[in-house]
């Protein structure tokens, strides 16, 4: 008997799902770090995250970036000892539940799905690690819930804040009819994702052979192009931005706030970190040589600044 449409979408989607685990693995060996995963059921959004932790300590919530996945975060946690680090595939991304952004408010999402974490994994307080899209979640998370973060590290450009932007590739991935087509182009493999991270301003030499190879099994689950695409449509309209942090809301963070930011972020010179740090009440940049992921390009020194912010970060 020939299988069902619905039967061969399974089959595809549980060797999509085996593919992104066999590479992970690899990656994750490559960089000799050790997880523990469990998924957890949220209310709202209604759906079944996927979590990676590692030690023990003060809880420190690591949020990744639009298209990202938990596991960018290894070079990190491998070097982070002392913690309770939890990585968390944001909504439609890696293994979490699929996810289509059109018609949300993305800022009552953002608050809703981190306090839904915190709130599944028994976390009263956390320090929180965030990049680009989730660096921008986290300050709304902080806004919305002061008493539930000890301190914010944002690590590359926050996605709109400021007089930030993004590149026109990714503005023009916002366009719905154009957007699906632009991405058909680039098909997911390690070439396509060496290309994607140059344009994040990395050095794509320097990209190790499990990482691109990852990469491109996360662009190849079925829930990635959806959720991808479906995000930067709420995000953008055409050129302009419809959401975004001003110098309002980055007065109100109360928190201390550590920003390391690559010279080369395409997303925002370190001129807007600069700008956010002289407008937060405590907060202090550094400038690495770097993309918009730092620690992939630094994962060193991004270690060393995060511990040294977390155990002792500014009191003024």
């Amino acid at each position: 008997m020939a299988a069902t449409t619905d039967e061969r979408g399974q089959v595809a989607m549980q060797s999509g799902e085996l593919a992104f685990r066999e590479a992970e693995r690899r990656y994750f060996e490559h960089e000799r770090l050790i997880v523990q995963e469990r998924f957890v059921q949220l209310a709202q959004p209604a759906l079944r995250a996927r979590v990676l932790e590692r030690g023990s300590g003060d809880s420190v919530l690591m949020l990744h970036g639009g298209g990202g996945i938990a596991a960018h975060w290894a070079p990190l946690m491998a070097r982070l000892d002392g913690y309770r680090l939890v990585a968390v595939d944001r909504p439609g991304c890696g293994l979490t539940d699929p996810f289509d952004n059109r018609g949300v408010d993305l800022r009552e999402h953002a608050v809703a799905f981190v306090g839904g974490i915190l709130d599944a994994l028994g976390i009263l307080r956390a320090h929180i690690v965030a990049n680009s899209m989730g660096a921008t979640w986290s300050l709304w998370f902080a806004l919305a819930a002061p008493d539930r973060v000890r301190s914010l590290a944002l690590l590359g450009c926050p996605a709109n804040v400021l007089s930030s932007g993004a590149p026109i590739p990714f503005r023009l991935l916002g366009v719905p009819w154009l957007n699906a087509r632009m991405l058909a182009l680039e098909p997911p493999s390690p070439r396509q994702a060496r290309t994607v991270f140059a344009r994040l301003g990395h050095k794509p030499d320097s990209l190790s052979v499990e990482f691109v190879a990852l990469m491109a099994r996360a662009e190849s689950l079925p829930s990635y192009t959806s959720h991808w695409l479906s995000l930067l449509e709420n995000i953008w309209f055409m050129t302009r931005k419809r959401v975004g942090i001003d110098a309002t809301a980055l007065r109100a963070i109360t928190q201390p706030v550590q920003l390391i930011w690559g010279d080369r972020d395409p997303f925002g010179s370190p001129a807007v970190g600069a700008e956010m740090a002289a407008i937060m009440q405590r907060a202090r940049l550094v400038t690495l040589a770097a993309g918009h992921l730092p620690w992939v390009d630094e994962p060193d020194r991004c270690a060393e600044i995060v511990r040294d912010f977390t155990d002792a970060p500014p009191k003024s």
